[in-house]
């Protein structure tokens, strides 16, 4: 570590020099009160009637908020994320499909160790020695995504990365009473791996197509901004969903837990159309 702290002033070349332009206060402020109130307003949801101040009231105000985001954006000279950026319709739908795709994940990872500690009775250390099977094939599945979008384009790889992670939330939605782990939970997850490392990859590539070197940075942080709100939205949601499906108490039975899938498989097929109907072509021609 110290050899690379002494190397690296050393080595690598100085940046160009570059006019900063000001930070655009506002556009950041409002873009983080708008989630924040959307996530607090959906988990109030989950307990109180939806026409209560503690619902409304946040849902209203991240309406709000966002609404406000954009008329900033579009009067600043220096806006925190062009508007411009969202005209190009790969990237826009490749946005919006990792919302989905992310939503699904983070409630398959939440409800699978769920599964595997309350229904199936492992313990924690077991419980993580059952991913083992989906790491394994996650690792694999990572390395094929390149030539994959070399032979079919970024479009067709994500759609298949979509679908894949589908069939494997429609297994577990069929996941029965009295579960047994390498018959009704490793074969889901398995598909889910392939979904995620094909998926998410290609959705990444998705959403930098045609990016300038000035708005690489916008592009990577709109990627990264929407993988992480669809995540929280899927946890708040999903697993609300599963919460107000299971039995007296509010426990999360399986019953609970296959709404939640089907839920998740729904958004996934959304996602895949929407790729499929909406994102252009870059299939390399043969």
């Amino acid at each position: 570590m110290l050899v690379v702290l002494v190397a690296t002033p050393l080595l690598l070349a100085r940046d160009a020099p570059v006019t900063r332009a000001p930070l655009d206060v506002p556009g950041a402020v409002l873009l983080t009160v708008a989630p924040l109130a959307l996530i607090f307003g959906i988990v109030e949801a989950a307990r109180t009637p939806l026409w209560s101040v503690s619902v409304l009231g946040p849902l209203l105000l991240a309406a709000a908020a966002f609404g406000a985001f954009v008329l900033v954006e579009a009067r600043s000279r220096h806006p925190l994320v062009p508007l411009s950026f969202f005209a190009h319709r790969t990237r826009l739908t490749a946005n919006a499909a990792t919302v989905l795709l992310s939503a699904a994940l983070s409630t398959t990872f939440f409800l699978a160790t769920f599964v595997l500690q309350r229904v199936l009775g492992l313990g924690p250390l077991q419980a993580g020695l059952a991913f083992l099977p989906f790491c394994t094939v996650l690792l694999i599945a990572v390395t094929q995504v390149a030539p994959l979008i070399r032979r079919l384009g970024t479009k067709h790889t994500a759609i298949a990365g979509l679908l894949a992670t589908a069939a494997g939330v429609a297994s577990l939605a069929r996941l029965p009473d009295s579960a047994r782990l390498w018959i009704d939970v490793v074969p889901g997850m398995v598909a889910v791996a392939v979904g995620m490392a094909v998926g998410l990859i290609a959705l990444q590539n998705a959403a930098l197509q045609g990016v300038t070197d000035a708005d690489a940075g916008v592009a990577s942080g709109v990627q990264r901004s929407v993988d992480q709100l669809g995540g929280a939205v899927g946890l708040t949601v999903l697993v609300g969903t599963a919460v107000a499906s299971g039995t007296a108490g509010g426990a999360a039975t399986a019953a609970g837990i296959r709404s939640a899938f089907w839920f998740a498989l729904v958004g996934l097929l959304v996602a895949a159309a929407v790729v499929a109907v909406v994102a252009r072509s870059n299939r390399p021609r043969r």
